[in-house]
């Protein structure tokens, strides 16, 4: 094996183990002793979420959101972890159970990743109202005024992302985009209608945006990606945290990632 699937580490009480915004897919196994596990939210206010033990894990949303940690972890007593590498998942993706389990992951994926904002929203004096809103989305229109949407590459950079394709018809919603793993087991954690190439240092999350459609229009939601998205102007900038806006009748300028990776398109509504 080119990489151990798993290693032990001690920290001292008062040690942070993982730090909230890092970047980072490996999973905590305690051993011995304990954690608390804290949050802040969009006004810096910390909180502590939750206190693990003997036999807890954590780490385990880091799969679920790109590698992007949602808490901070620090020892609250001296403490032995297991350390599990994430590609320990490649195994089971590449396993005869993989037609059952890899939905059943997809599934319980999305819903982590829905709860956890939910959660981190409600911390943030967001009012439950409006976060419900966004359940008021539909599917398919298959009706004949039905409006089309495009996705179209600005860009030579953009054009590879594509798969060298100027511009795509999206026809199902909700569309999900993300960026393409050579790590077959990042399919079990983050499904996409889309898959963008991207080089390293990677602009495009592996779960980025989405392009949505309610009775009243089209929509678009970056799914709280690590380096944003630019949609007409506005900057969604807000990682681990989902950023919505309605897409007009006609072009609506499209950026992801770093302005330096020249990653452009236009979503056409027409």
């Amino acid at each position: 094996m080119a990489y151990k699937d798993y290693r032990k580490m001690n920290y001292s009480q008062g040690d942070i183990v993982i730090k909230q915004g890092e970047q980072s897919e490996e999973i905590y196994i305690i051993l011995s002793g304990s954690v608390e596990c804290k949050k802040k939210n969009s006004s810096g206010k910390e909180y502590i979420t939750e206190i693990l033990k003997k036999g807890d894990v954590f780490g385990e949303l880091n799969l679920v959101f790109g590698g992007i940690k949602q808490h901070t972890v620090v020892a609250k007593t001296d403490l032995e972890v297991e350390i599990i590498d994430p590609r320990l998942f490649s195994k089971l993706f590449d396993s005869e159970l993989n037609p059952y389990i890899a939905p059943i992951i997809q599934a319980f994926s999305k819903r982590i990743r829905e709860y956890e904002i939910k959660f981190s929203e409600l911390h943030d004096g967001i009012p439950e109202e409006r976060i419900q809103e966004e359940e008021e989305f539909i599917q398919d229109d298959h009706s004949p005024n039905a409006k089309k949407v495009y996705l179209k590459a600005e860009t030579n950079r953009a054009l590879i992302a594509l798969h060298g394709e100027k511009s795509i018809e999206i026809k199902s919603f909700p569309f999900r985009v993300g960026r393409y793993s050579r790590r077959r087991s990042d399919m079990l954690f983050h499904r996409n209608e889309l898959y963008l190439h991207d080089r390293h240092p990677f602009n495009i999350s592996r779960s980025h945006f989405a392009i949505l459609h309610k009775r009243d229009g089209f929509y678009f939601q970056d799914y709280g990606s690590w380096h944003g998205s630019e949609l007409n102007g506005v900057m969604m900038v807000n990682p681990g945290k989902k950023e919505l806006l309605m897409l007009k009748t006609g072009e609506n300028p499209l950026k992801i990632g770093n302005l330096e990776a020249d990653l452009i398109f236009t979503l056409i509504i027409k």
